[in-house]
Order: C-alpha cells, then sequence, then structure tokens
C-alpha cells in the first residue's frame, strides 16, 4: 500500500510538471514528439493522428518526460523544421523551460487551499502562552521534588545539577503530592547547548527550603517575552506567520535572539532572548517554547489570502534552505532522498489526508524551485543559458551546452545514488 501511494504522490507531480512543458509546447507550435509517465520500456501507448505525438506509460515509476522535436540544434535535417524546439523564438523556449516548475507551484498553491480551508483557523502572530513539558507531563503547583532519575534531592543545588546532568536524556521525576508518591515518566526538559555539549534545564521552579514547585518557567519569558505580544521580526528577519518565526529562530541556534514585537500600542525591542534547542542531522537549532494564537478565517479571500501567504512562506523557507546547504550550514548527509522520502509520505498518511496533502504542497514547491536552480541539467541550467543567448542575441555553441549538461546530469545521478544509500543506512541503523 505504501509503494503505491508513493508512485502516486510523486507521479502526480511528475505529471504535472511535464504536462507544463506540453501544454506550453503546444500553444507554442513546437511539436511534440513523445509525452511519457515513466521510464524504461513502454507499457501502454498511443499515437495522436493528429498531433502525431506519442502518448506512453512506461514500465519505471521513477520519472517521465515531455520529448520534443530538435531539443538539441545537432544540425540534422529535423532541427530546420520551425516547428522544432531549436527554431523557436528564445521567449518562446523560455516559457515551454519554466512552465514545468511554474505548474508544481500552481499545484502546491492549490493543494495549500484545501489544507488551509480544513483547519478553520490560521496561526497568528501573537503570543498566549508557553509550552511546558513537565506541566504538560502532570507536574502540579506543590509537588515536593523527591528525585530526577535515581538521584535524590537534598538541595536546590542538587536539583539543578541532577537536572543539568541529564544532557539529552529523558527524565522520570519523582514527586510527593498529598502524601502519595508519584512518578512522572519521560519528560524533556528543554535543553541548551553550551561549551559544545547540551544540557537541561527545569522549566519550573521550587522553594530552597521545601523543594516544592512554586511556578512553571519558560526561556523565552524570562527573557522579556510576554503573552499578547505580536512578533514583527526575528533577528531582523519579517515573519509572516508560524513557519517563518520557527525557521528564524531554528537558524538562531543556541545564539540569543532579537525580536521585534507589538505590545499594545508600542513596538517594543526584546533583545537576547534565549530558546530551547534541539539538534538535527548533527546541527544545533533553536524551536519555540511559545504557542501563538488561532484565529478563524475570514470567508473564502481570507482562506485564499492564508493559502497564498503559507506558501510563499513555504517557499521562502525551503530557498533559504538550499542556501544554507549550499554554505555548508547543513549537511548533505541530512539531506532525504526517495527512501527517506517514502517514510515522510507514509507517516503523514497515517495522520490523515491533510497531513498527506500538506507535504504534497511542500514537495510540490520544493520540486518547482529545485528545477529553478541554474545548475546543468536542470530546467533552471536551461534557462540560464536560454537567458545568454536573449542578452547576446544569439545562441550558445550546441556542442559545448550539450556537454556543460551532461556532466551536470552524472553529478546530479551521482548526489542521488549518495543520498538514497544515505537513506538506506539510516533506515537500517533506525
Amino acid at each position: 500500500m505504501t509503494i503505491l501511494l508513493v508512485i502516486a504522490f510523486f507521479g502526480v507531480m511528475i505529471f504535472v510538471h511535464e504536462f507544463g512543458h506540453f501544454c506550453v509546447a503546444r500553444l507554442c507550435k513546437i511539436k511534440v514528439l513523445e509525452f511519457a509517465l515513466g521510464m524504461g520500456p513502454k507499457i501502454v501507448s498511443h499515437r495522436s493522428k493528429k498531433s502525431g505525438t506519442l502518448y506512453s506509460l512506461r514500465l519505471l515509476p521513477i520519472g517521465g518526460f515531455c520529448s520534443m522535436l530538435g531539443e538539441n540544434d545537432d544540425g540534422s535535417e529535423e532541427t530546420n523544421d520551425p516547428r522544432a524546439f531549436c527554431r523557436r523564438p528564445a521567449w518562446q523556449r523560455f516559457l515551454v523551460l519554466i512552465a514545468g516548475a511554474f505548474m508544481n507551484i500552481l499545484t502546491a498553491v492549490i493543494a495549500m487551499f484545501f489544507v488551509v480551508s480544513s483547519r478553520g483557523a490560521y496561526i497568528s502572530n501573537t503570543v498566549n502562552g508557553y509550552f511546558v513539558p513537565s506541566a504538560a507531563a502532570g507536574l502540579q503547583f506543590g509537588d515536593r521534588i523527591v528525585q530526577v532519575n535515581d538521584v535524590p534531592i537534598t538541595s536546590k543545588t542538587a536539583f539543578e545539577t541532577a537536572i543539568s546532568d541529564l544532557g539529552t536524556e529523558l527524565c522520570d521525576l519523582t514527586v510527593l503530592r498529598n502524601g502519595e508518591t508519584v512518578v512522572l515518566e519521560g519528560i524533556g526538559f528543554p535543553q541548551r547547548y553550551v561549551n559544545g555539549a547540551f544540557t537541561r534545564v527545569a522549566d519550573f521552579e521550587i522553594d530552597p527550603e521545601t523543594f516544592t514547585v512554586t511556578k512553571y518557567r519558560a526561556q523565552s519569558a524570562e527573557s522579556g517575552l510576554m503573552i499578547g505580544d505580536t512578533i514583527l521580526t526575528v533577528n531582523s528577519a519579517r515573519v509572516s506567520g508560524y513557519s517563518d518565526i520557527v525557521w528564524e529562530i531554528a537558524l538562531a541556534g543556541s545564539s540569543p535572539s532579537s525580536l521585534t514585537v507589538q505590545r499594545g500600542d508600542e513596538i517594543v525591542a526584546v533583545n537576547d532572548v534565549y530558546f530551547p534547542v534541539t539538534s538535527e542531522s548533527g546541527v544545533v537549532m533553536g524551536e519555540p517554547d511559545f504557542s501563538l494564537e488561532r484565529r478563524p478565517l475570514n470567508g473564502f479571500f481570507g482562506t485564499l489570502g492564508e493559502t497564498f501567504r503559507e506558501s510563499f512562506s513555504t517557499g521562502k523557507i525551503i530557498y533559504r534552505s538550499l542556501v544554507e546547504l549550499i554554505a555548508g550550514r547543513f549537511g548533505v548527509a541530512g539531506v532525504s532522498g526517495p527512501v527517506g522520502a517514502a517514510k515522510s509520505i507514509s507517516e503523514a498518511a497515517s495522520y490523515g489526508f491533510s497531513s498527506l496533502l500538506y507535504l504534497f504542497a511542500f514537495v510540490s514547491i520544493n520540486l518547482g524551485i529545485f528545477n529553478l536552480l541554474p545548475l546543468p541539467a536542470l530546467d533552471g541550467g536551461r534557462l540560464l543559458f536560454v537567458l545568454i543567448e536573449m542578452i547576446r542575441r544569439k545562441p550558445i555553441d550546441q556542442k559545448r551546452e550539450g556537454l556543460v549538461h551532461a556532466i551536470g546530469m552524472i553529478v546530479l545521478l551521482a548526489l542521488m545514488a549518495f543520498v538514497t544509500v544515505m537513506d538506506v543506512l539510516r533506515l537500517v541503523g533506525g
């Protein structure tokens, strides 16, 4: 079932992408030789008597293509046909090349509309509470702390040391409540990253004499962030929603963040705000310890506006992730390939159709943006050559361009193989 789901998931994306190329090619009167879904031997095929285009479904569900007459100007007789791709004006070739990525992004926006509609509300930028893991685990005011894991608590210092020594471990907290002993299991206290090592910090305070819980605390609240604050910027970057806020805090890692908030009628700078941290693929990333207010969507146009906002925010995060990957902040080992994607699709499906649809929108935007990167063998690489031709007003030597794309394809296939191997190793290693 998972295999069929993965095939359908990527099959729709590939079909939409190639259909974009196909439609614009036909509009520009470029002869399409074959429109194929899948690779390898043909399973079924049909040739249109009107256009001569062969439509085929192929055995291997790992891609697809829209083959056009004269895609490479090799000097053959067919490239002299006015319907050949290489004989069409540069602006038409530009539109054909960009159409695939455009269709992926358009499909993602449509999927995002249904995701947003299913929620019935959107997440604003206004803080309305804090995440306190110990409270979520059942800790109550007045509980007396008896021991942290197997360490007895005899002083406030002993308590703080016991929490700090947890490192990345979860904690079982033994408390005395109304004369009864209660064990709260698996508490993930907030983490900090200090001097190259993770350490835990308590998210509540205790009385130094009785060791009873007196209040909960969140790192951001202690740094000055208040309930009711509307977050405008994080580390000088404007934020338009929850995804933006999470991303900017994550990028800060273990460093304190600077926030600009609207507090009542005033714009207030909240500096040196510390957040808990976590580790993703060896990269230290910050994570919010507050919740944001949910507000109802205002009809169709409110839903549409939130759709565009979330789609744009997702695209911006994907683009910046690629930039950070190229810059070396994120390692290639953290990138998922087909095996990792299949696992993510299966997990998303287990949470419901809305989660699966959101993942579809996310991956579609990712595919669209990645395809537009000016790299050889990608649509973006070919677009770059067309742009250079438009500026120079004369075509680039086809043999040189072909060599560049061939080398790019080899590198791309090698990268895909490496990422797939890493996926399998992660899967086997748990």
